[in-house]
């Protein structure tokens, strides 16, 4: 049977913090200085540190403060791919086990291109720096470009998670074939309509166009309007 569609998201999440007395009552002096709540406080302090902290995102350089505009989403299976795609360093352990199912079936879950020639990397280069796929090695060394099956992904979630938690408890699980997402979906994969590739004229997508990344898919209409072309 296919996961339940979860509608809507929350506004806010629970957060329980185990602190020493003293560290409490700073908080809490600092909550009356600022006239801010204690959980304002604590958000002002996070996002502080997150700004001075900077980190290697997809082959570049940013502050965590705006990775995290590109790996959020309120989906967990798109922030999760989002983070085993753009940095898997960051991953828990168990997120390493989704990362590895997802990899180990990447023909299912992925768009996979091979790259030929320098041209062709330096033009996935530009799709990489957008958010809009990954470059890895494949068994014999060659180098390829991934973008995510979001759609695919979302709908087989809770099997890649069931998948990943054997892997994480026992250190050993059967990659997932086609037929056993189909089952579980309940529809051949391919009738699931795919997500927009990259325009072949080597136009490219405005990153804020929200096309390629953190999961969104598009159809080709939309994707031909953002082009400023007319559908036919």
């Amino acid at each position: 049977m296919p996961p339940k569609k979860v509608t809507g998201s929350k506004k806010t999440d629970a957060l329980t913090l185990r602190l020493d007395p003293k560290h409490k009552y700073l908080i809490e002096l600092t909550s009356r200085l600022d006239r801010k709540s204690i959980t304002g406080v604590i958000e002002t302090a996070v996002q502080r540190l997150a700004q001075d902290r900077e980190l290697e995102f997809s082959q570049r350089k940013m502050t965590l403060t705006a990775a995290v505009e590109f790996l959020w989403s309120p989906d967990e299976a798109e922030r999760v791919t989002n983070l085993a795609q753009h940095a898997p360093f960051l991953l828990t352990h168990e997120e390493s086990c989704i990362r590895t199912v997802l990899l180990d079936a990447s023909e299912l879950f992925f768009n996979c291109y091979e790259v030929y020639g320098k041209e062709d990397l330096e033009y996935r280069k530009y799709a990489v720096l957008a958010f809009q796929g990954i470059f890895l090695p494949d068994e014999d060394g060659e180098t390829l470009f991934l973008t995510p099956r979001m759609r695919t992904v979302k709908l087989a979630w809770e099997l890649i998670v069931s998948r990943a938690a054997h892997l994480a408890e026992k250190g050993t699980y059967t990659p997932l074939s086609a037929k056993e997402v189909e089952d579980f979906i309940g529809r051949p994969l391919a009738s699931i309509k795919p997500e927009i590739k990259m325009p072949k004229d080597g136009g490219m997508l405005d990153e804020g166009s929200d096309i390629g990344f953190r999961g969104s898919d598009r159809f080709m209409d939309d994707t031909l309007e953002l082009l400023g072309q007319k559908p036919k």
